[in-house]
């Protein structure tokens, strides 16, 4: 018991316990000059400013900041987690993380957690965790590392857990106690400046000595080892006061209660439940102090992540050097929030003890006068602190994503741009275990002495840029880890051999684009290589015609991960492992990729004027695309589909072919126009922030591929549902239909921003697309097969069908697809042009004549004259 709770709460009482302290104390100050408590440096002083500078921050100040960025960017989540031991103030938690619990390939994100300001002396550590919440944010739309961290983890952040005690040390940044602690009477100074533990039975008044020795540390108030060491104390008067029990103080609590947060996107996983890294950030000695558990791998993963957080760290401007502790007993310890995290979670977790290092203040030319001025940073210092470690700890949070998978792999030949060979491992959502499903196409066959370039595509930012965007290794790792080693297997030999190869170019996307022209997601994800297979003698013994060859490749992610040789089973993190991860080469497993010698090659399916038709999937009925191939080799694609609420969406655009692939990369929507009273001023074009790409195996089969919409590489297989009279891939010897001529896309020039494709089919039948907008402005289509009237020559569609109800893409389900007769049409064609007459049973989009104009003319389709 202190002196404070012997007195009696009268004034009287008051002042004689302030006039009899239990222990003797001076009320002292730290100073720029010498002196018991002399720097050697100008004393830090809070500034009540929320901006980043080469100084501290007041609370106020820093919580300005917190809420600003939190109220100015959707992915910053406040929660209130608790309130201080005082009741007076709360505390706050910060996750930053998109809008669903997803990773972008639709496994369950992992989380990660940073505590900061436990013990009140320490102000780096607000300012760190600060830091990198204003690093994210910054660097939220950087196409790279920091964009990914925040679409693929849950980055939990607590700035200031100690807030009481915080704002204490800041009301008198430069006072103190000395000679007046139990433990270290002489150099030791407590509250005011120095004050470490929370502000229990504490009033705010520096000047009532009685209780500026009380208080819990925050960091001995855990579980498991709470008051089972010497490193923590009974006495309430010590600096290491480790309370009554175990999270007995509301600080504590509110941190232990912090996993329970539902993840956004979810109503069921916290989290604790996806918890990969704690680390607790204080200052003073420059070390990391880790806990080891009975979870041996637990503990290793621990050392490979505390290794790429020390060696980043020492890489950068000031070349700080962390050292990392042992880690000790694993049943032993003394009440710290990091062993409560590790035992609780079998997560990594340590003590971050930063700058300045066991030199205190005369790192920074300080008189290293009294050991505490250690805990005092100069303010020159903080701004390299901050940015630094918040880096430093980015990085850590990058390795806790897990190792990388490689989501697709392409083989294209230079000299055609015909796509060979494609394989794509996706995880379907709703899979048990990560399982994914393993989709391949071989158009073609490899050809010796040939050159063609391997796309590979992973699901993770490969590698580090610098600011000019060159290619580097992320600081403290190896110039080895650049590496990229790709292989071919012959599955004839046992065990298999290795293919004679010649690699030249290895080219990481750093623009955005699809299918090896950019990158998928982030900067570096993607990465072509450019490689020949020699006529050599042992290639001709390894292999023979059609006999398969193995993919075999080796890669390290940017913090060291290697690659998961199984990119067919997901790699999740569990009980401190990574689960299903076989790391080393990857082999695309069960793919047969022929090579047959140069003078056996076969030429791929070319393009050109053959795909002029419409195609769908079987499994997908309901949606579909309209290819028109023109004779200046560009290719007119309407995608007539659904949006994510069950309505309807289209996009028209122009792509290119290619060999035997169509990319569309310029898709377009139109909508605004009221459909009664059509204005073409109305009509908003949006573009298409993504990408198409069609591959065709032969006139009836293929597949499509889509980036946008937040979704991405969603890919379906084709058939094709109906030809163009004509077109390359129709009988050539049979007699064309008499309106042959009419195929192409038509519209009225007073309604510019709404059109219509009309294709007159092998049997004469003519099947039409009218691309719309309602009268509120929202997209809508129609979709009719016609009859000739071979008495007027006009083209009569008894029925106008519309569907709803559906969604779009990975959520599409046939089975809601709605279908209705929607209208009657007739089409009195000309040569260019030609009167359209509609008739609609909806009241509100009534009736009408169109006078339409040709806007295209498919190649192969034969030519008319007026």
């Amino acid at each position: 018991m202190n002196a404070c709770m012997r007195c009696g709460l009268g004034l009287l009482a008051l002042l004689i316990c302030f006039s009899s302290p239990s222990q003797a104390q001076n009320l002292t100050s730290w100073t720029a000059g010498p002196g018991r408590l002399g720097l050697g440096y100008p004393v830090p002083i809070p500034v009540d400013t929320p901006t980043p500078f080469a100084g501290f921050r007041s609370y106020q100040g820093l919580m300005t900041r917190h809420f600003d960025l939190a109220n100015r960017h959707d992915f910053i989540r406040r929660e209130q987690i608790g309130v201080t031991e005082s009741g007076q103030r709360n505390i706050y938690m910060y996750l930053i993380s998109d809008a669903d619990a997803l990773t972008i390939d639709h496994r369950e994100e992992g989380s990660i957690l940073i505590n900061g300001g436990i013990h009140a002396r320490e102000w780096q550590s607000p300012e760190v965790v600060t830091g990198l919440l204003e690093l994210l944010a910054e660097r939220s739309t950087d196409e790279h590392l920091y964009q990914y961290l925040i679409e693929n983890l849950n980055v939990a952040l607590i700035p200031v857990l100690n807030v009481d005690g915080f704002i204490q040390t800041q009301r008198t940044p430069a006072q103190n106690y000395l000679d007046s602690d139990p433990d270290f009477p002489l150099s030791s100074p407590r509250d005011g400046r120095m004050r470490r533990k929370n502000m229990r039975q504490t009033d705010e008044l520096l000047g009532t000595v009685f209780d500026h020795l009380s208080g819990v540390d925050l960091n001995r108030n855990n579980p498991p080892f709470h008051a089972s060491s010497a490193s923590s104390s009974f006495n309430p008067d010590s600096l290491i006061y480790h309370g009554q029990n175990g999270f007995s103080e509301a600080e504590t609590l509110a941190l232990a209660t912090a996993p329970d947060l539902l993840l956004p996107g979810s109503s069921t996983l916290t989290l604790g439940d996806r918890l990969r890294m704690f680390v607790d950030v204080h200052s003073f000695t420059r070390a990391l102090f880790p806990v080891n558990t009975s979870n041996t791998a637990r503990n290793q993963n621990q050392s490979r992540l505390m290794r790429v957080l020390v060696d980043h760290h020492r890489n950068l401007p000031g070349n700080k050097v962390y050292g990392i502790s042992s880690g000790g007993n694993s049943n032993f310890g003394i009440g710290t929030t990091s062993e409560y995290f590790a035992n609780q979670f079998q997560v990594p977790s340590w003590t971050l003890e930063m700058e300045p290092g066991n030199g205190a203040g005369t790192e920074y030319g300080g008189f290293g006068s009294n050991g505490h001025d250690g805990f005092i940073l100069p303010e020159t210092e903080i701004t390299r602190v901050r940015e630094n470690m918040a880096a430093s700890l980015a990085a850590a949070a990058y390795w806790t994503t897990g190792p990388p998978s490689l989501q697709s792999l392409r083989i294209i030949d230079v000299e055609t741009g015909a796509l060979l060979y494609t394989v794509r491992n996706e995880l379907q959502p709703g899979a048990e275990a990560g399982a994914r499903s393993l989709l391949s196409l071989t158009p073609g066959a490899l050809q010796t002495n040939h050159s063609y370039d391997v796309e590979l595509v992973f699901d993770k930012p490969m590698r580090w840029l610098d600011q000019q965007d060159q290619i580097i290794a992320l600081p403290g790792q190896s110039d080895a880890g650049l590496a990229l080693t790709l292989q071919l297997l012959s599955a004839a030999g046992q065990p298999a051999s290795v293919i004679d190869l010649q690699q030249d170019s290895v080219q990481w996307a750093l623009q955005r684009g699809y299918y090896g022209a950019g990158y998928a997601n982030y900067k570096t994800d993607s990465v072509t290589l450019g490689i020949t297979i020699p006529a050599s003698a042992n290639n001709q013994q390894q292999f023979n015609g059609d006999d398969p060859l193995q993919v075999q490749l080796v890669i390290s992610d940017m913090s060291g991960h290697a690659l998961d040789r199984d990119p067919g089973d997901a790699v999740d993190w569990q009980n401190g492992d990574w689960q299903r991860y076989q790391p080393n080469a990857t082999s695309v497993a069960g793919v047969a990729i022929p090579v047959r010698p140069d003078s056996d090659a076969q030429q791929t399916f070319a393009v050109t004027g053959n795909m002029a038709g419409t195609w769908g999937s079987q499994e997908n009925s309901g949606i579909g695309f309209v290819i028109q191939p023109l004779a200046d080799g560009r290719v007119v694609i309407a995608w007539a589909t659904f949006d994510e609420q069950g309505g309807q969406r289209w996009l028209v655009g122009v792509g290119t072919q290619t060999g035997n692939r169509i990319v569309a990369d310029n898709m377009v929507l139109a909508r605004g126009a009221s459909f009664q009273d059509f204005n073409p001023d109305d009509v908003m074009r949006t573009a298409f922030a993504g990408s198409l790409e069609f591959v065709f195996a032969n006139c009836d089969t293929g597949f499509v591929q889509f980036h946008g919409f937040g979704q991405t590489g969603v890919r379906t297989d084709l058939v094709n549902s109906s030809r163009v009279a004509g077109s390359g891939c129709q009988d050539q010897t049979a007699e064309l239909p008499a309106l042959a001529h009419v195929s192409g896309a038509w519209f009225d020039p007073q309604r510019d921003g709404e059109g219509m494709t009309i294709h007159i089919l092998p049997d004469g039948r003519a099947l039409m697309f009218w691309y719309s907008d309602n009268n509120d402005g929202e997209q809508i289509w129609f979709v009719g097969v016609g009859l000739v009237d071979q008495a007027t020559g006009s083209i009569q569609f008894e029925e106008l069908n519309q569907t709803s109800g559906a969604r779009f893409g990975n959520d599409f389900n046939p089975a809601d697809v709605l279908r209705r007769n929607a209208g009657q049409a007739s089409f009195t064609p000309l040569c260019n042009d030609g009167v359209f007459d509609y008739s609609f049973t909806d009241p509100e989009l009534g009736s009408g004549t169109l006078q339409l104009v040709r806007l295209t003319r498919i190649v192969g389709v034969p030519t008319c004259t007026q």
